[in-house]
């Protein structure tokens, strides 16, 4: 049964071999976050992230696929980042991958529905 979604919500996975995978691409709208879908690129970091924290590698593979989206015009320059845990009641990326995007240069601590519209 379909129900006109993805059957991947994300716009882009990092996987822990660092490379990039496509989810619905830069110009489809993910269905990743409730309320922020149509304003925002999912990117999702595939690992569970509760119990053991993410490779450094990873963590920078994602950081710059957003760089390389602001080069190729996909991302506004002045684009924030958040995690899903901020606007749901979902843990999602995991605590311990938290502190590692907080280091980030467009990292906001804090986001509403209305930094996005």
């Amino acid at each position: 049964m379909s129900r006109g979604a993805s059957d991947v919500p994300f716009n882009f996975l990092v996987g822990g071999d660092c490379n990039i995978y496509e989810g619905v691409g830069w110009n489809k709208t993910g269905n990743h976050t409730i309320l922020f879908n149509d304003k925002s690129i999912g990117l999702a970091f595939i690992g569970s992230f509760m119990t053991s924290s993410p490779a450094q590698a990873q963590v920078d593979a994602g950081l710059a696929w957003l760089e390389q989206g602001v080069e190729l015009n996909n991302l506004a320059p002045e684009y924030v980042v958040f995690v899903q845990k901020q606007v749901t009641p979902y843990e999602s990326p995991g605590v311990l991958m938290i502190p590692f995007i907080k280091r980030w240069k467009h990292w906001s601590a804090n986001v509403s529905i209305t930094d996005v519209i």
